[in-house]
């Protein structure tokens, strides 16, 4: 009769741990998805840090395909450019970017040639991958050769899921064959979607922030190259899809494949 009690303790710490994981498990599987290892944290941390970093024009810029800044005005991000790859740290450092300890702030002037800093959609993501310690020759990204990648695995870049690619010469024929859920439920921090549809609709990567898979809703960041009037800038952004906005725009999933 003694050992009645403490089995019935046994037996109550035993159901409180069981409930205890199930409301964990419930309440992760409703929040957004997160990087939790250290190559993918290092990858939205460079992301973020190239569409966070703040400079301002010293005198009216003309830069990649005439895109123009004007003097004093403070910009966001590294500036648009499909002619170099241009880092974070290779922009602090560029020859006509100078810190002014007096008003705390980065002072860029006009370069030359005028394309010679910024990045642009794909070397956005690849620089970010790079950051981790990934083999991945940024010179070589592009939203072209993320497809082809997506075709057959190379320069540490490859498809993520089961779409088809075969027969396919724009991505929107590769997601009307498959079930969105099935296109981006795999996706998570650190990865990457593509749409090439020119020349239609033209080319666009995106980099993955976070996937809410309960609501089906992506987080992505972009090195977008456009501002609201529709000239080329500096303008970067973070934005939410749904899995069908995705699918419906041709947006397949990559992954660089030398990341945990």
């Amino acid at each position: 009769m003694k050992m009645i009690p403490k089995v019935q303790k046994v037996f109550q710490r035993i159901l409180v741990a069981t409930l205890v994981f199930i409301f964990a498990l419930s309440l992760s599987m409703t929040q957004e998805v997160s990087a939790t290892t250290a190559q993918r944290i290092a990858a939205c941390t460079t992301f973020a840090a190239m569409r966070d970093f703040k400079w301002v024009a010293a005198g009216n810029l003309t830069l990649w395909n005439n895109s123009s800044y004007t003097s004093n005005v403070e910009y966001t991000g590294i500036p648009y450019s499909q002619a170099s790859d241009t880092t974070l740290y290779g922009f602090k450092t560029s020859a006509t970017m100078q810190y002014n300890s007096a008003i705390n702030k980065y002072l860029f002037s006009q370069p030359s040639p005028a394309g010679s800093v910024g990045n642009d959609c794909s070397s956005a993501v690849a620089i970010s991958w790079k950051a981790t310690g990934s083999a991945i020759n940024v010179s070589l990204v592009s939203t072209l050769s993320m497809v082809n990648a997506a075709r057959s695995s190379t320069n540490s870049i490859a498809k993520l899921g089961t779409y088809s690619t075969a027969d396919c010469t724009y991505t929107l024929a590769m997601t009307t064959r498959v079930s969105a859920i099935s296109l981006y439920d795999g996706l998570t921090s650190g990865d990457a979607c593509v749409h090439y549809m020119q020349p239609t609709t033209g080319h666009h990567a995106i980099f993955i922030l976070s996937n809410d898979r309960t609501n089906d809703i992506i987080t992505y960041g972009e090195q977008a190259g456009l501002d609201s009037s529709g000239s080329v800038n500096s303008t970067w952004a973070t934005k939410t899809a749904t899995y069908e906005q995705l699918k419906s725009a041709g947006y397949i999933p990559i992954r660089c494949t030398d990341i945990s």
